[in-house]
């Protein structure tokens, strides 16, 4: 039998392990380290809050307004590694309407941009590649919370999930979140070409489309290796 030391050590640990982690972007006068440990930090901080969370996800399984909750807790991890994010025209957002939101994608990063102007878009999903179902424990987690995965290696199925999940921006004037370059642009320069699946999804319910645009991360350089504050 374990002892009652035993019984709160993991926890303890767990803890203290997870406050280091996120103090080390913070306090880290090194470039390098800063810049691997914003990635780990932001990998750990996403993992261990999908897993604390997945419980509740289980009790309203697909229910997209769990991303409302994972948004406003998911966000604040930005604190910690230095981003201030900045909304221009919001009200374009949180207006109470069904849409199709359409933004580039340079980074894991626009994950964060996403959380933090989650609480803006109300009831809203994204829709994901079918591969990351399978990265744990994220990919179940953010199934659970009512992520919507697609196919791309069958456009057919694709368009289908599209047109299944497109009732949504109907019946619960939901916005639904893609990122038609299908893959991150690490350039931050000249968009890669589009896909058509929310253009056909736009088309199809009827619904507005939302640009959403993500500022060059300047403030990151991979080949350098550098991760500052930004904003």
């Amino acid at each position: 039998m374990l002892s009652t030391l035993d019984t709160w050590s993991w926890p303890f640990a767990l803890l203290v392990v997870s406050i280091l982690i996120l103090l080390v972007p913070a306090v880290s006068s090194s470039a390098k380290v800063r810049y691997y440990s914003c990635y780990i930090c932001y990998v750990f901080y996403v993992s261990l809050m999908g897993v604390l969370l997945a419980p509740y996800f289980l009790l309203k399984a697909r229910d997209i307004t769990n991303l409302l909750l994972a948004g406003k807790i998911l966000k604040n991890l930005t604190k910690f590694i230095g981003i201030k994010w900045t909304v221009r025209n919001e009200q374009i957002l949180s207006k109470d309407r069904g849409a199709v939101i359409t933004a580039n994608h340079q980074s894991i990063l626009d994950v964060l941009g996403m959380f933090n102007i989650w609480e803006l878009m109300g009831m809203c999903t994204a829709v994901a590649k079918k591969e990351i179902l399978y990265v744990p424990p994220f990919g179940i987690v953010a199934w659970l919370a009512g992520l919507v995965y697609i196919d791309r290696r069958n456009p057919e199925s694709a368009i289908q999930t599209l047109k299944h999940y497109s009732r949504l921006i109907h019946e619960l004037k939901a916005k639904l979140w893609l990122f038609p370059e299908g893959t991150r642009n690490k350039t931050g320069q000249q968009l890669l070409p589009y896909k058509r699946g929310a253009f056909r999804m736009a088309i199809d319910a009827q619904a507005p489309i939302i640009p959403v645009v993500f500022s060059p991360y300047y403030f990151i350089n991979g080949r350098n290796k550098t991760f500052d504050r930004g904003a």
